[in-house]
């Protein structure tokens, strides 16, 4: 089993003793994440510390879009890559066509949610998917008993829960004649969550303004490959002592209810979906 951790920074001197797997969000082929990197950034770090690094490309892909997709598809594949978190599927279409390498992790956002759906991404190629963050603990646990293919699972971060393609804070700051924000932050009303949008060219993102943590339940997920940790607006010294005790708790050197107690205190014990089930329903505006 192994801990992934999408930094924050430039400078992995923290975090590497207790972790050779990180992911990056790529520069101009991603959403959902603050901040990105460029693919020559991610390999002067990779080949700097000597770690796995996976790239994320996950901005919905249109026509025009792919021959710059072939063309990055194609300088990953140089420049050895451990894996892609891709979304589109034209990610895969391509994969197929250009006979590439390079590991496909599915990460599909909220539509990871069972194991048949898992099996077929794993029969087309893919080895490993990103559960989604929407789903509860008995659903996981159905999936990893079930798939064929490797799981991975945020355990720590502030969770998405929508994107849209359209530039909600621009057309907001416009339609208002009000000064753009870059960070607006909202409450829903029936629920009183609140959630932080955030926009990027690509589109704007909507994420939970509560820390998911999932140190609960860890004892129980044996069956998940790859942990997640997104470290993006968590105190840093925080996130590092977090990581510090998942790499003790699975080093046998802390004993599991001073484990969860620890993580609890540095970041809260929201566990987002995992006991809730997640209902949707069209409002009727009649």
């Amino acid at each position: 089993m192994k801990l992934v951790v999408i930094p924050n920074t430039d400078n992995l001197d923290d975090y590497i003793n207790y972790s050779k797997d990180y992911v990056f969000a790529l520069t101009n082929f991603s959403v959902d994440y603050k901040k990105t990197y460029t693919l020559e950034e991610i390999v002067s770090l990779k080949d700097k510390y000597s770690i796995n690094a996976y790239v994320v490309i996950n901005k919905p892909i249109f026509n025009e879009d792919i021959d710059d997709l072939k063309d990055i598809l194609l300088k990953i594949e140089e420049s050895n890559i451990s894996g892609i978190l891709f979304y589109d599927l034209a990610v895969l279409k391509l994969h197929k066509d250009l006979s590439l390498r390079t590991s496909l992790i599915w990460n599909n956002t909220h539509m990871v949610t069972n194991y048949k759906t898992c099996d077929y991404y794993f029969d087309k190629g893919c080895v490993g998917a990103l559960l989604s963050n929407e789903i509860t603990l008995s659903e996981i646990l159905d999936i990893s008993r079930n798939t064929k293919i490797k799981l991975w699972m945020m355990v720590v971060g502030y969770p998405i829960v929508a994107f849209s393609r359209r530039s909600l804070l621009t057309n907001h700051a416009m339609a208002h004649k009000i000064l753009k924000s870059n960070n607006l932050k909202i409450r829903e009303h029936s629920t009183k969550v609140s959630y932080d949008v955030f926009e990027n060219e690509f589109g704007t993102s909507f994420r939970k303004n509560e820390i998911m943590n999932a140190s609960s339940v860890i004892d129980k997920l044996s069956d998940i490959d790859s942990f997640v940790f997104k470290e993006e607006d968590i105190e840093h010294e925080k996130f590092i002592e977090v990581l510090s005790l998942y790499k003790k708790y699975f080093d046998g050197k802390i004993k599991y209810e001073e484990f969860v107690s620890c993580v609890n205190s540095l970041i809260g014990s929201d566990t987002n979906f995992l006991f809730n089930e997640t209902y949707y329903q069209v409002k009727n505006y009649e």
